[in-house]
């Protein structure tokens, strides 16, 4: 259990230093790059948050006992959809594909749409 809490410990610190490297120098190539690069990393690793995401959202939408149910559904979908950009992201991060760097999916990351914070 040590192992692998100093492992996420290390993911989630590399993670933070591609993205404000990203922010950093967000114009240019190399820095839409990074960000496309540190976009895809994150959605790999943080894909499988779009169920409690979603859950919680269909909860407040609908109602807490439908909500969970379709909440579920939804983010199982969303988390192999945000899985499968991310991937996306990792592969083609030299290539300006879709075009100019731009994210496949919106939102962009898997936090960016809580109900809580819009």
């Amino acid at each position: 259990m040590k192992k692998f809490l100093v492992l996420m410990f290390t993911i989630t610190f590399i993670f933070n230093i591609f993205v404000s490297c990203a922010i950093a120098e967000e114009r240019s190539v190399p820095g839409k790059m990074a960000h496309k690069f540190g976009r895809g990393l994150c959605n790999v690793a943080l894909g499988w948050c779009e169920i409690p995401k979603n859950i919680m959202n269909s909860c407040e939408e609908i109602n807490p006992y439908a909500g969970w149910f379709v909440g579920l559904v939804k983010g199982i979908g969303m988390t192999v959809a945000r899985t499968l950009a991310g991937v996306w992201d990792i592969i083609t991060f030299p290539i300006p594909a879709p075009s100019d760097y731009e994210p496949v999916m919106e939102p962009e990351f898997v936090f960016e749409s809580l109900s809580y914070i819009e």
